[in-house]
């Protein structure tokens, strides 16, 4: 129906990709108000939706990049966005996995960070200059930053900023 209303394969798959991002809040809260949030069931429904939304979101930058950079049907184009794609998420996955090594030495001193931080407002800060740092890094790149800011705030986990502080 997209292609029916817009006239065009990147109209349609873009309107495509809006509507298919989940209401993940939405989500949480039925399962919350359930009591089924922290169950089996639960983490794969929540799961499931975090990963359909990073597709999605990744898929939408790579269309919107695309169309503005080149026009919609350039092979190499296309070929050079997808490296550009696979290097930042490299990045951030390793950015991510360094929290992690040798028993989370880099989470203990950065959680210890955190909690020296008494306001709450200045720890949201640090995430929210994550997301920009990374944002820019994307622009960089050539990706979208909106790509950029989403995938600098997946780094933050309760083990990276301690559980007190991830709430």
């Amino acid at each position: 129906t997209g292609f029916y209303f817009l006239h065009s394969y990147t109209g349609a798959a873009v309107m495509g990709l809006c509507i298919s991002i989940t209401a993940l809040p939405v989500s949480v809260k039925i399962l919350s108000d359930l009591g089924k949030l922290h169950t089996k069931t639960g983490h794969a429904i929540i799961g499931t939706a975090m990963v359909h939304d990073i597709i999605s979101i990744t898929v939408l930058g790579v269309i919107i990049g695309l169309n503005v950079a080149t026009g919609p049907t350039d092979p190499y184009a296309m070929a050079l966005m997808l490296l550009k794609i696979a290097f930042f998420m490299l990045l951030v996955f390793t950015l991510e996995r360094s929290f992690h090594v040798k028993g989370g030495w880099l989470a203990k001193h950065f959680t210890g960070f955190m909690d020296r931080i008494r306001s709450k407002e200045a720890q949201f800060s640090i995430g929210v200059i994550t997301a920009m740092y990374f944002a820019v890094i994307a622009e960089f790149l050539g990706l979208s930053y909106i790509i950029g800011a989403f995938y600098g705030g997946l780094v933050f986990s309760a083990a990276t900023i301690g559980k007190q502080n991830f709430a």
